[in-house]
């Protein structure tokens, strides 16, 4: 139910709203005047938009409400929120982030940045002391005697840390938000680093001869773009083979299925005979839809960490082939299929990404089309302009600038003045005329 505004038995305005089943009276020590009174109003339009957005934290406008003390955390004998501790929030935060709430890998990453790092220097220390100069100091902290770089400390501190801070001021917790204050250096983002076709195909015969349970796995990879964690998400029923259409609609990582990683990353593709024949060597006789396509040698789905250093840089070391991450498989297929001029729109929507995101990282691999669009613009001769070039006084330089097969005739000063004389005609700014028009002609 939408949140109104309603006047008390005090005379002050109040909201009135329904919610998690509960009706609340929350007071307010504001006058029913015209100028309070829109303030409210406003204010109930949020609250009503954030209830049916399933986003409402009572804490959050009301932290002193007659309700406050139903929805801070059970602490310890009920302690105040100025005392609660970043260790006691947290203990109880993280148990609110688990999957399926939160994807698995954001869950580890909160899990091991709070123990290893966070934790240890901030455990006993009410959360409402962690102030910019705290902040400061943690960051140096961080980067020199822990020795990690900005790119790390950003990630510990402007990503895990300030997602549980935010979530305790929603709680009532703090009131400002110390980490906006931060101020971090620009940091260049790491560039793509695609394995040459050279390199590729290398590789590519190294599994085949050497690993040949794996080749098909690497195949697939180098044959899409995918990324590793869509393709070991695969399942029988994701694959029509002979449609050679396959379908992406879910990414696995540390043994657990999420959905891709954006909205844009669910799509069909159409594979390439080199996939649809590495998926024709491993398809068993017997299987149901929701088997796995890709399995290790114990028939358990992959594991892309525990293969990642098993197999692949063991397999670039053997191939002579600079070490680069598995994800370089994705960054090879989208630089070849750019080298090779292919539509950056629909490349983008085969790899599950954006034309901007291709345009900022793989630029550099934009098949260069300059001549041609040169040709386009200045091919074609326009009167305007290649009249406008011969006004110029370099009379080599006028003439590169028109079509070599185009014969200029020169007129002179005087023979023009004579022909303008004879006609009664508009001239435009080029010279050139337009036929007689009715006019008074000189006397």
């Amino acid at each position: 139910m939408a949140c109104k505004v309603k006047v008390n038995r005090h005379g002050n305005l109040a909201f009135r709203f329904y919610w998690n089943g509960r009706e609340f009276w929350q007071g307010t020590d504001w006058n029913d005047t015209p100028k309070n009174r829109t303030k409210a109003e406003g204010k109930a339009v949020e609250i009503t938009e954030e209830i049916k957005a399933g986003t409402f934290a009572y804490l959050k406008w009301f932290p002193n409400g007659n309700k406050a003390d139903d929805f801070r955390p059970k602490n310890e004998n009920q302690i105040k929120p100025e005392n609660v501790t970043v260790g006691a929030f947290y203990r109880d935060w993280i148990e609110r982030r688990k999957p399926p709430f939160v994807r698995p890998g954001l869950h580890y990453d909160y899990t091991r940045q709070f123990r290893r790092y966070i934790l240890p220097k901030f455990d006993e220390m009410p959360i409402v002391e962690v102030t910019l100069p705290v902040l400061e100091a943690f960051r140096s902290y961080l980067n020199q005697d822990m020795g990690l770089s900005l790119k790390s400390c950003r990630n510990i501190i402007d990503g895990t840390f300030r997602a549980m801070m935010r979530d305790a001021r929603k709680h009532g917790i703090g009131e400002k938000d110390h980490f906006a204050d931060l101020e971090w250096p620009r940091i260049a983002s790491p560039k793509p680093d695609p394995f040459t076709a050279d390199e590729r195909d290398v590789i590519l015969n190294h599994f085949k001869a050497k690993h040949g349970f794996y080749y098909p796995f690497v195949a697939i990879l180098f044959g899409t773009g995918a990324r590793p964690s869509e393709i070991i998400a695969l399942r029988w029923g994701d694959v029509d083979i002979k449609s050679a259409v396959m379908s992406i609609s879910k990414s696995r990582y540390r043994d657990t299925d999420s959905p891709t990683k954006t909205v844009a990353s669910e799509r069909e593709i159409t594979m390439g005979e080199p996939v649809v024949s590495a998926l024709r060597l491993i398809k068993p006789l017997h299987v149901t839809e929701k088997d796995f396509v890709l399995k290790n040698q114990e028939g358990n789905p992959i594991n892309e960490d525990k293969w990642r250093g098993k197999y692949w840089y063991r397999a670039l070391r053997a191939c002579g082939v600079r070490a680069r991450k598995f994800y370089a498989t994705r960054h090879t297929f989208i630089s070849d299929a750019l080298s090779h001029g292919v539509n950056i729109k629909w490349l983008a929507e085969y790899c599950g990404t954006s034309v901007a995101m291709i345009e900022k990282h793989y630029g550099r691999y934009v098949k260069s089309d300059s001549q041609e669009q040169l040709q386009r613009l200045f091919g074609a001769k326009t009167e305007t302009f290649s009249e406008t070039l011969r006004t110029g006084t370099d009379d080599t330089e006028s003439k590169l600038m028109e079509p070599e097969s185009e014969v200029i005739e020169k007129v002179d000063e005087n023979q023009w003045k004579r022909e303008e004389e004879k006609w009664s005609g508009r001239v435009d700014l080029n010279h050139r005329l337009h036929g007689p028009e009715p006019c008074a002609l000189p006397s």
